[in-house]
């Protein structure tokens, strides 16, 4: 409660001691003044309804340099303020500074009283009015000397109510008072929800199932809000001014029209709030996001009125009415730790508040005031939540169970885990990608056997599944441009077109379900069962490069990742989710020769070396460049096998050359290429 004076008349009250010595300004300071004291009291006289608090709060405003608060008390319904000259006022320039400073550009002074509160109020009717008064009274005295001139002076005043701040329920003109009304804020019960997604995906209020996420995962969460009670109260306050008022709610003003909504979003520890959170609200003519404050787990977004002074009726009512049904908050970026698992629960909570007043041409005023909570949506329900809680808004998300796969890369039926596998240049290599499944079947096995009562009379839904494969080529291996994968032969999983992509120097496979719609856990069970326990991705055609260098070692590296995600429901409607992820690491036999001993690196490689091969002879750079042009071209076709006399070296080299087959000559004349020696045929 605040009590306000004016002081303009007080410092009028400066002129008539001004008047009597007549003297200037600049001559103030030698009248001097002796025995000044001045003291005003602010009494607020608080009906029976009312309380003043035991530890009273007092704030005083424009006192300036002239006084000071000295005392403050309360006794039984009265709240007395005392305020004093300060000291040192020794002559007049001084005391009409202090006084001029008083009250600011708008000769206010005033005081607040905090903490006031009315007593009993559920026993209170609502509607019910309480006047507080006030009084303020003064006095100042002082004795002024100016040469022979002494003068006393002795004021009293007491403050009559101003015009313009007149109570409308005061009887008379002069006695200060302000009247309250008892509003009881009408209890709103808002529906609530709490929806999450990834990236661009659609929202899911996980009321059928938990929302499966994973490590480092980016998430969006929704708070939506039903507001359409709100837009209904206002609708029936038009309605009531129109019936009662002759149409008239075009005519009625508004005023000290105030209302928020807080949005607290509290997440678990696995969850990782972003340092530049933002929110967002759906765009409205309303509301909008006044703040967003992160407090260790703990978000708290304040929406509030766009128009902080609606005068008109008709405006709020237009904003009201124009607003959607459903208000959205949005809250991006939410990521889930790498050391998070199991179930994140996420508690969602909104209050608000709605309150002003209306008048009437006729000054026939309606106070509005209204309080609301959110509890949760029926269809939205937390799908972890227990039966006996349905007010609780709350949503979990949960990190799947994890599980490890063997895998291992060949080509052929090489391993390559005694030797590296030797290549040529411009070879083109078929490599598989081994993936044994053993575990994902006996997971379902297990899950068959959990299962109480008749499992073929399990349903399933929301059944997805598949596995990437990824492998990175290195610089010296060639990725074809019609790139292909195969895949063995199974009821499960199969390579869709399309889903076979290189990124750089990545070959990425994606393999999915060929059924998109399991609803039988017993279809579902038959199927993963016969899935061979190893499945075989083979990418052919990865070419050795020409220009690759002898005892190179090329390196390709194997990634497989997978997921299992899905709802069974038994005959008692008790439901269960899947939730599993698989990631492959090298089994120890096939692991590549270059990391064999290396008991801790689980890498899914296959390294290659590209085999030295044998030059082939450069020809004699000088052969003999005029060989015998006529040679024999009837030979002696039956020698002497065995000569009496042994021809010498030079005709032991004519020999030779003689007996060089016509056809030989041509063959070495056509290729263009020389002889550089023979050897000596034997007959």
């Amino acid at each position: 409660m605040t009590g306000e004076v004016n002081v303009s008349s007080i410092k009028n009250k400066m002129n008539t001691i001004e008047g009597m010595f007549k003297k200037g300004e600049k001559d103030f300071d030698k009248i001097s003044l002796t025995g000044t004291k001045s003291t005003f009291t602010a009494t607020l006289i608080l009906p029976k309804e009312v309380e003043a608090p035991k530890n009273l709060q007092v704030e005083a405003k424009g006192l300036g340099d002239c006084f000071e608060v000295s005392d403050t008390k309360v006794n039984g319904q009265k709240i007395t303020v005392t305020f004093k000259l300060k000291e040192g006022m020794t002559d007049y320039k001084k005391l009409k500074d202090a006084v001029l400073s008083t009250g600011g550009k708008d000769n206010t002074l005033s005081v607040t009283v905090s903490g006031l509160k009315l007593k009993d109020f559920d026993k209170i009717t609502n509607g019910e009015k309480f006047t507080i008064k006030g009084e303020v009274k003064g006095e100042f005295s002082s004795v002024a000397k100016e040469g022979d001139t002494i003068k006393k002076f002795d004021f009293k005043w007491t403050g009559n109510q101003s015009k313009e701040g007149k109570d409308v329920e005061a009887k008379d003109d002069s006695t200060i008072q302000y009247t309250i009304m008892v509003s009881k804020p009408v209890q709103l019960t808002l529906g609530g929800d709490l929806l999450v997604k990834l990236a661009n995906e659609n929202y899911d209020t996980e009321h059928d199932s938990i929302y499966p996420v994973d490590k480092e995962d980016f998430l969006t969460f929704d708070g939506k809000l039903d507001v359409s009670s709100i837009k209904k109260q206002i609708q029936s306050l038009k309605d009531d001014f129109d019936k009662n008022n002759n149409n008239t709610s075009n005519e009625i003003t508004t005023k000290d029209v105030k209302s928020e909504f807080i949005a607290e979003l509290t997440v678990p520890e696995g969850l990782e709030i972003p340092k530049d959170l933002k929110a967002t609200l759906t765009e409205n003519n309303l509301f909008k996001v006044e703040s967003t404050v992160v407090d260790g787990n703990k978000i708290t977004v304040k929406m509030t009125l766009k128009n902080e002074n609606y005068t008109k009726f008709t405006d709020l009512y237009t904003d009201v009415t124009s607003v959607s049904d459903i208000l959205d908050l949005e809250i991006p970026n939410i990521k889930v730790k790498d050391t998070a698992k199991g179930n994140l629960t996420v508690n969602g909570k909104v209050t608000g508040t709605f309150i002003g007043s209306a008048t009437t041409k006729d000054l026939n005023t309606k106070v509005f005031n209204y309080k609301w909570t959110a509890t949760q949506i029926k269809d939205g329900k937390d799908f972890t939540q227990s039966e006996d809680d349905n007010d609780s808004i709350n949503l979990t998300v949960n990190l799947p169970q994890e599980l490890t796969l063997g895998g291992d890369i060949l080509i052929g039926d090489d391993t390559e885990h005694n030797d590296l596998h030797e290549v040529k240049r411009g070879e083109n290599l078929e490599y598989t990608g081994r993936l044994d499944v053993s575990s994902i079947k006996n997971q379902i096995k297990l899950l068959k056997e959990n299962y109480k009562g008749n499992s073929d009379a399990i349903k399933t839904e929301n059944i997805k599944s598949e596995f990437i494969a990824e492998l990175t080529i290195p610089e010296g291996l060639e990725i074809p441009k019609d790139l292909k994968a195969t895949l063995t032969e199974n009821n499960l999983f199969e390579i869709k077109n399309g889903d076979v992509k290189r990124d750089k120097n990545k070959i990425i496979v994606k393999m999915t379900l060929k059924n998109a719609n399991y609803t039988k856990f017993s279809d579902l069970y038959t199927d993963v069962i016969s899935v061979p326990d190893t499945l075989d991705l083979k990418v052919k055609n990865i070419k050795v490069k020409d220009d690759v260098k002898s005892n190179d070692k090329l390196t390709v590296i194997g990634k497989v990742i997978g997921k299992f995600t899905g709802v069974a429901t038994n005959e008692s409607s008790k439901k269960e989710v899947y939730n599993f992820k698989w990631t492959a690491e090298q089994i120890e036999d096939g692991k590549d020769f270059l990391i064999k001993d290396q008991k801790d690196n689980k890498t899914i490689q296959y390294t290659v070396i590209v085999k030295k091969e044998n030059q082939v002879p450069s020809p004699i750079p000088n052969p003999d460049e005029n060989p015998n042009e006529n040679p024999n071209e009837n030979p002696d076709e039956n020698p002497n096998e065995n000569p009496e006399d042994k021809p010498s070296a030079n005709k032991k080299q004519k020999l030779v050359k003689t007996n060089i087959s016509q056809s030989s000559i041509l063959l070495v004349l056509a290729s263009g290429a020389l002889i550089s020696f023979v050897k000596k045929k034997k007959k």
